[in-house]
Protein backbone atom coordinates (compact mmCIF):
# COMPACT_ATOMS: atom_id res chain seq x y z
CA UNK A 1 0.00 0.00 0.00
CA UNK A 2 0.88 3.48 -0.57
CA UNK A 3 1.33 5.60 2.40
CA UNK A 4 -1.03 8.58 1.83
CA UNK A 5 0.80 11.22 4.04
CA UNK A 6 3.68 10.99 1.54
CA UNK A 7 1.58 12.06 -1.37
CA UNK A 8 1.17 15.31 -2.55
CA UNK A 9 -1.76 17.39 -1.92
CA UNK A 10 -3.82 19.55 -4.23
CA UNK A 11 -1.91 22.63 -2.75
CA UNK A 12 1.29 21.19 -3.56
CA UNK A 13 0.41 19.67 -6.77
CA UNK A 14 -0.49 23.56 -8.18
CA UNK A 15 2.46 24.52 -6.93
CA UNK A 16 4.82 21.92 -8.40
CA UNK A 17 2.96 22.68 -12.11
CA UNK A 18 3.03 26.12 -11.27
CA UNK A 19 7.17 25.95 -11.17
CA UNK A 20 6.72 24.00 -14.84
CA UNK A 21 5.22 27.60 -16.28
CA UNK A 22 7.46 29.31 -18.13
CA UNK A 23 8.09 33.31 -17.31
CA UNK A 24 6.03 35.31 -19.49
CA UNK A 25 3.70 32.52 -20.55
CA UNK A 26 0.51 33.13 -21.51
CA UNK A 27 -1.76 30.15 -19.49
CA UNK A 28 -5.17 28.99 -19.58
CA UNK A 29 -6.65 27.25 -16.68
CA UNK A 30 -9.48 24.79 -16.67
CA UNK A 31 -12.11 24.18 -14.23
CA UNK A 32 -11.66 21.73 -11.13
CA UNK A 33 -7.75 21.23 -9.19
CA UNK A 34 -5.83 23.68 -12.35
CA UNK A 35 -8.13 26.58 -11.02
CA UNK A 36 -5.89 26.72 -7.39
CA UNK A 37 -2.60 27.33 -9.95
CA UNK A 38 -3.26 30.72 -9.91
CA UNK A 39 -2.68 31.19 -6.19
CA UNK A 40 1.18 29.74 -6.97
CA UNK A 41 2.11 32.13 -9.32
CA UNK A 42 4.79 34.61 -8.88
CA UNK A 43 3.61 38.54 -9.52
CA UNK A 44 7.27 38.55 -10.95
CA UNK A 45 6.72 36.14 -13.66
CA UNK A 46 5.00 37.86 -16.34
CA UNK A 47 2.33 34.80 -16.96
CA UNK A 48 -1.21 35.73 -18.16
CA UNK A 49 -3.30 33.51 -16.84
CA UNK A 50 -6.50 33.29 -18.90
CA UNK A 51 -9.99 31.40 -18.42
CA UNK A 52 -11.89 30.48 -21.06
CA UNK A 53 -15.40 32.51 -19.79
CA UNK A 54 -13.34 35.68 -20.78
CA UNK A 55 -10.81 36.84 -18.82
CA UNK A 56 -7.04 38.03 -19.48
CA UNK A 57 -4.92 38.89 -16.73
CA UNK A 58 -6.20 37.94 -13.02
CA UNK A 59 -4.42 35.89 -10.10
CA UNK A 60 -4.85 35.10 -6.83
CA UNK A 61 -8.81 33.18 -5.77
CA UNK A 62 -10.51 35.91 -3.72
CA UNK A 63 -11.91 34.32 -0.26
CA UNK A 64 -13.11 37.11 1.60
CA UNK A 65 -15.93 39.51 1.48
CA UNK A 66 -14.14 41.74 -1.01
CA UNK A 67 -14.98 40.69 -4.87
CA UNK A 68 -16.24 41.70 -7.40
CA UNK A 69 -19.04 39.28 -8.98
CA UNK A 70 -18.37 39.58 -12.03
CA UNK A 71 -14.61 38.59 -12.20
CA UNK A 72 -14.76 34.74 -11.82
CA UNK A 73 -12.60 32.09 -13.29
CA UNK A 74 -13.62 28.69 -15.55
CA UNK A 75 -14.74 27.58 -12.00
CA UNK A 76 -16.88 30.77 -11.03
CA UNK A 77 -14.29 31.20 -8.32
CA UNK A 78 -14.26 35.28 -7.68
CA UNK A 79 -10.72 36.56 -8.63
CA UNK A 80 -8.33 39.04 -8.19
CA UNK A 81 -7.77 41.06 -12.05
CA UNK A 82 -4.75 41.70 -12.35
CA UNK A 83 -3.23 45.12 -13.69
CA UNK A 84 -4.14 45.98 -17.36
CA UNK A 85 -6.81 43.12 -17.46
CA UNK A 86 -9.37 42.44 -20.33
CA UNK A 87 -13.16 41.20 -19.92
CA UNK A 88 -14.07 39.44 -23.61
CA UNK A 89 -16.72 38.04 -24.44
CA UNK A 90 -17.02 34.05 -25.35
CA UNK A 91 -16.39 34.37 -29.14
CA UNK A 92 -13.14 36.85 -28.30
CA UNK A 93 -11.79 34.59 -26.26
CA UNK A 94 -12.00 31.51 -28.30
CA UNK A 95 -10.42 33.47 -30.96
CA UNK A 96 -7.65 33.66 -28.46
CA UNK A 97 -7.65 29.59 -27.80
CA UNK A 98 -7.49 29.18 -31.69
CA UNK A 99 -5.07 31.50 -32.49
CA UNK A 100 -2.68 28.77 -30.81
CA UNK A 101 -1.11 31.95 -28.50
CA UNK A 102 -2.15 29.89 -25.55
CA UNK A 103 1.66 28.52 -24.38
CA UNK A 104 0.23 26.51 -21.70
CA UNK A 105 -3.15 24.99 -20.94
CA UNK A 106 -3.72 22.86 -17.33
CA UNK A 107 -6.94 21.33 -17.79
CA UNK A 108 -8.68 18.43 -15.67
CA UNK A 109 -9.21 14.67 -16.48
CA UNK A 110 -11.29 11.58 -15.31
CA UNK A 111 -8.31 9.72 -17.27
CA UNK A 112 -5.29 9.74 -19.11
CA UNK A 113 -3.84 7.11 -21.89
CA UNK A 114 -0.55 6.21 -22.31
CA UNK A 115 -0.70 7.50 -25.85
CA UNK A 116 -1.33 11.04 -24.53
CA UNK A 117 -5.06 11.03 -25.11
CA UNK A 118 -7.64 12.12 -22.35
CA UNK A 119 -11.44 12.44 -21.30
CA UNK A 120 -12.56 15.40 -19.31
CA UNK A 121 -16.07 14.93 -20.34
CA UNK A 122 -18.75 12.30 -20.56
CA UNK A 123 -22.89 11.85 -21.59
CA UNK A 124 -24.96 10.52 -18.47
CA UNK A 125 -25.09 7.06 -20.51
CA UNK A 126 -21.73 6.56 -20.44
CA UNK A 127 -19.64 4.53 -17.69
CA UNK A 128 -20.13 7.29 -14.82
CA UNK A 129 -22.58 9.25 -13.79
CA UNK A 130 -22.68 12.82 -13.34
CA UNK A 131 -19.93 14.10 -15.14
CA UNK A 132 -18.97 17.32 -16.80
CA UNK A 133 -20.03 17.89 -20.67
CA UNK A 134 -17.70 18.96 -22.98
CA UNK A 135 -17.23 23.03 -21.87
CA UNK A 136 -14.44 24.44 -24.07
CA UNK A 137 -11.77 21.63 -23.61
CA UNK A 138 -12.14 20.80 -27.11
CA UNK A 139 -10.56 23.52 -28.55
CA UNK A 140 -8.06 24.09 -25.89
CA UNK A 141 -6.95 20.45 -26.38
CA UNK A 142 -6.28 21.15 -30.14
CA UNK A 143 -4.48 24.68 -29.97
CA UNK A 144 -2.69 24.77 -26.62
CA UNK A 145 0.89 24.76 -27.36
CA UNK A 146 1.82 22.70 -23.92
CA UNK A 147 -1.13 20.48 -22.18
CA UNK A 148 -0.97 19.45 -18.74
CA UNK A 149 -3.10 17.11 -16.76
CA UNK A 150 -3.94 18.10 -12.87
CA UNK A 151 -5.73 15.16 -11.43
CA UNK A 152 -6.20 12.35 -8.42
CA UNK A 153 -4.33 9.32 -9.66
CA UNK A 154 -7.36 7.26 -8.68
CA UNK A 155 -10.98 7.17 -8.59
CA UNK A 156 -12.76 6.92 -5.11
CA UNK A 157 -13.16 3.03 -5.70
CA UNK A 158 -9.30 3.07 -6.24
CA UNK A 159 -9.38 2.79 -9.97
CA UNK A 160 -6.58 4.12 -11.65
CA UNK A 161 -7.11 7.32 -13.89
CA UNK A 162 -3.48 6.52 -15.57
CA UNK A 163 -4.94 3.88 -18.24
CA UNK A 164 -4.29 1.82 -21.53
CA UNK A 165 -6.94 3.59 -23.55
CA UNK A 166 -9.07 5.36 -22.30
CA UNK A 167 -13.03 4.27 -21.97
CA UNK A 168 -14.65 7.88 -21.39
CA UNK A 169 -14.87 9.97 -24.68
CA UNK A 170 -11.79 11.47 -25.91
CA UNK A 171 -11.71 15.03 -25.68
CA UNK A 172 -9.66 16.55 -29.00
CA UNK A 173 -8.52 14.71 -31.81
CA UNK A 174 -5.11 14.92 -31.30
CA UNK A 175 -3.04 12.84 -28.69
CA UNK A 176 -1.76 16.18 -26.85
CA UNK A 177 -0.66 15.64 -23.43
CA UNK A 178 2.57 16.82 -22.56
CA UNK A 179 2.80 15.76 -18.66
CA UNK A 180 0.09 14.40 -15.65
CA UNK A 181 0.33 15.50 -12.40
CA UNK A 182 -0.78 13.44 -9.62
CA UNK A 183 -0.57 12.93 -5.87
CA UNK A 184 2.28 10.45 -6.97
CA UNK A 185 4.16 12.64 -9.15
CA UNK A 186 4.93 13.26 -12.82
CA UNK A 187 4.16 11.09 -15.48
CA UNK A 188 4.60 11.78 -19.39
CA UNK A 189 2.79 9.42 -21.82
CA UNK A 190 5.13 7.96 -24.17
CA UNK A 191 2.79 5.90 -26.59
CA UNK A 192 3.44 2.38 -24.81
CA UNK A 193 3.96 3.27 -21.78
CA UNK A 194 3.93 6.43 -18.66
CA UNK A 195 7.22 7.88 -17.87
CA UNK A 196 7.64 8.86 -14.45
CA UNK A 197 9.51 12.25 -14.17
CA UNK A 198 9.51 12.89 -10.55
CA UNK A 199 7.93 11.15 -7.11
CA UNK A 200 7.57 12.25 -3.76
CA UNK A 201 9.84 11.63 -1.68
CA UNK A 202 9.37 8.82 0.10
CA UNK A 203 7.79 6.96 -1.78
CA UNK A 204 9.22 3.65 -4.05
CA UNK A 205 9.07 3.97 -7.82
CA UNK A 206 8.26 0.05 -7.54
CA UNK A 207 5.11 0.66 -5.74
CA UNK A 208 3.67 3.27 -8.18
CA UNK A 209 3.98 0.95 -10.91
CA UNK A 210 2.89 -2.15 -8.93
CA UNK A 211 -0.55 0.52 -7.83
CA UNK A 212 -0.69 1.62 -11.89
CA UNK A 213 -1.93 -1.44 -14.20
CA UNK A 214 0.06 0.73 -17.06
CA UNK A 215 3.52 0.23 -17.69
CA UNK A 216 5.66 2.99 -16.25
CA UNK A 217 9.27 3.79 -16.78
CA UNK A 218 11.79 5.61 -15.11
CA UNK A 219 15.66 6.62 -15.16
CA UNK A 220 17.94 5.92 -13.08
CA UNK A 221 18.19 9.43 -11.62
CA UNK A 222 14.83 10.41 -11.16
CA UNK A 223 13.68 13.16 -9.29
CA UNK A 224 12.71 13.38 -5.75
CA UNK A 225 9.72 15.67 -5.16
CA UNK A 226 10.14 17.39 -1.68
CA UNK A 227 7.31 20.02 -1.17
Amino acid sequence: MINESRTLNRDQISALISSFIDHGSIVNLGIGMPTSISNFISPDSQIILTSENGIIGYDTIITGNVKDDDAVNAGLQHVQLSKGASILDHAESFALIRSGKIDYAILGAYEVAKDGSFSSWTRSTDLYLQLGSVGGAMDIAEHAQNLFIAMKNFTPDKKSRLVNKCMLPITGQKKTVSMVFTELGIFKPQGNAFKLLAHPIGIDPNLIKKNIPVAITWDKNITEINM
